[in-house]
């Protein structure tokens, strides 16, 4: 049986512990910054999952640039 769930990088969303890594802080830091950004998300329209949010999203309200962009 093939196993469907995503490997964590291919996923489209960061946990919250993807994000205390990426922003070097507690975990509650990280999910006041997830739920903040699932609210404007939440204000524009888009779906989102409580605990997650959309790595697009994250890199661009917390960097200001694309992911992949160096």
């Amino acid at each position: 049986m093939e196993n469907t769930r995503k490997n964590e990088s291919q996923s489209i969303f960061y946990s919250v512990n993807d994000v205390m890594e990426l922003m070097d802080c507690s975990r509650r830091k990280a999910q006041l910054v997830i739920n903040q950004l699932n609210q404007e998300l939440d204000a524009m329209g888009m779906l989102t999952m409580r605990g997650k949010v959309q790595r697009t999203y994250f890199w661009e309200k917390v960097y200001g640039r694309n992911e992949v962009e160096n």
